[in-house]
């Protein structure tokens, strides 16, 4: 068993046109997202700072990364860095072959949501763009699929050009000067 993604790629690929029908019955295209796109969207999420508390038994101010704080406010941060990698991939990596289905079909769920507070009252839906992120997220497409997109697919090509370029098993020359010397 491979890896869950890569495997319903290859499950659901077209390889005449490109064209995937993802697990929703939906017509798409998948491209991997930019590195460049997905660093960006992890670096406008702000990481928490780690507390600092004072060891009177060292006389110093010490990280303490165990706080009952922090660790709630780390699973949160994760659980927003994961739902914007998601998030991220309907816009860059996913593209509709057929036109979306008209909102009044889905629209009235995603309010129901917002509603219920289950998601953010961020969406316009009088904004195509806005309709087609959310039929894209919520409707078109699982999970996996939105995966494939974030992790991408690196050709074997690249795998073997990389492999190639390591060293392997030969020796190393030693280092000129010892780090360990006064």
């Amino acid at each position: 068993m491979g890896n869950p993604a890569l495997d319903a790629k290859k499950e659901l690929s077209n390889k005449s046109d490109g064209v995937m029908v993802s697990s929703r019955g939906i017509k798409i295209h998948i491209s991997p997202v930019s590195p460049i796109v997905i660093n960006k969207v992890r670096q406008a999420i702000k990481k928490p700072k780690v507390p600092v508390y004072h060891n009177e038994d060292t006389g110093r101010d010490e990280e303490n990364p165990n706080h009952p704080d922090y660790l709630e406010a780390i699973a949160e941060y994760n659980d927003k860095i994961g739902m914007a990698m998601l998030d991220t991939a309907a816009v860059f990596g996913i593209e509709l072959v057929d036109p979306m289905p008209a909102p009044e079909t889905w629209v009235k769920k995603i309010k129901y949501m917002i509603k219920q507070g289950l998601l953010e009252d961020e969406y316009d839906f009088d904004d195509t763009d806005d309709l087609e992120f959310l039929f894209i997220r919520y409707f078109a497409v699982s999970t996996d699929e939105l995966m494939i997109a974030v992790r991408g697919v690196i050709p074997e090509e690249a795998v073997e050009q990389h492999r190639e370029s390591f060293r392997g098993d030969t020796e190393r020359g030693t280092d000129s000067q010892s780090t360990n010397e006064v």
